[in-house]
């Protein structure tokens, strides 16, 4: 079983995770935040920075070259470099309606890099400092902040799992379509700063109409249960059917429906080699039935 990590209300009876998974996963990361802390030059590695979760950790060049060759369209992939942000500051509103990955405003001043850097002068906060070297820029949708992501004065060290290719792309402009088809879309960070978060998981009461009657546990069971043991849980979202269409354009549910469903996103490990697939199910908390899902059938 996986830790967690995730919004305001993620709930604590699902903090316990297999010893083995737990020790692997600690090693891995130690050698790709051994290699962040250690290195200051643009210069990528020769290969892979090892393995989370049984996925190749990338460097940041390394991802970009894996997407700009189109082998990361609809696949997951795990990065490692520095998270930097440039200061919060009014922003005027868009003259016309942009899709959840066009940039605009702030996500503008998000970056991670193969190297730390600054986008700002910290005797100047107002003056912005672009990046330079190898970066990216990560796309948070689904889940607005993981604790401790961005509340230090200073650049980052981060592990992340995410994918390209996103369904919202579909919903950006016609200009902006091609760049949101290359947006990086985080699914879950996995350490920070050498600390290991775990499963993104938001489980926010507040926000349903009807409490949930199944537990994260249950939703990783009846996920398992489908794809087998190679599946890789990465992000759980509790919410109402209405809102899905909010952060996945493609099921079809119900549009005034205030039931509660469970959005999980996967990477199922056994199917292929990686970069592996990025995968979808929606789960009826009532009933513990798969209502849709993006898997091959079988």
């Amino acid at each position: 079983m996986t830790a967690l990590q995730g919004g305001p209300t993620a709930q604590p009876y699902w903090r316990h995770r297999r010893l083995a998974v737990a020790a692997l996963g600690l090693v891995a990361l130690a050698l790709a935040v051994g290699w962040l802390l250690s290195r200051q030059t643009d210069g990528g590695p020769s290969g892979s920075l090892g393995e989370v979760d049984g996925l190749p950790v990338w460097s940041v060049a390394e991802l970009i070259a894996a997407r700009d060759s189109g082998q990361l369209h609809g696949r997951a992939a795990a990065v490692a470099g520095w998270f930097a942000q440039a200061p919060m500051h009014g922003c005027a509103a868009p003259r016309e309606r942009h899709g959840e990955l066009e940039r605009y405003c702030h996500k503008d001043e998000e970056i991670v890099s193969d190297r730390p850097q600054r986008l700002y002068d910290p005797a100047d906060p107002g003056r912005m400092i672009e990046p330079v070297g190898a970066f990216i820029q990560p796309m948070f949708v689904g889940f607005s902040q993981v604790p401790g992501l961005g509340a230090v004065d200073g650049p980052q060290a981060v592990v992340m799992v995410g994918h390209v290719g996103d369904p919202l792309a579909i919903r950006c402009r016609p200009v902006a379509r091609a760049e949101c088809e290359r947006a990086f879309v985080v699914d879950r960070v996995v350490s920070l700063d050498g600390r290991l978060l775990g499963i993104n998981l938001w489980l926010e009461p507040e926000m349903l109409a009807v409490p949930p009657s199944l537990a994260p546990e249950d939703v990783e069971r009846i996920v398992v249960g489908r794809v087998g043991s190679g599946a890789l849980l990465v992000m759980i979202k509790a919410l109402r059917a209405r809102d899905v269409v909010d952060i996945d354009p493609r099921p079809d549910l119900d549009p005034t429906g205030d039931g509660t469903v469970w959005y999980v996103r996967i990477v199922d490990r056994a199917s292929s080699a990686p970069p592996f697939a990025i995968s979808t199910v929606i789960i009826l908390d009532a009933t513990g039935e798969i209502r849709w899902s993006d898997l091959p059938p079988g």
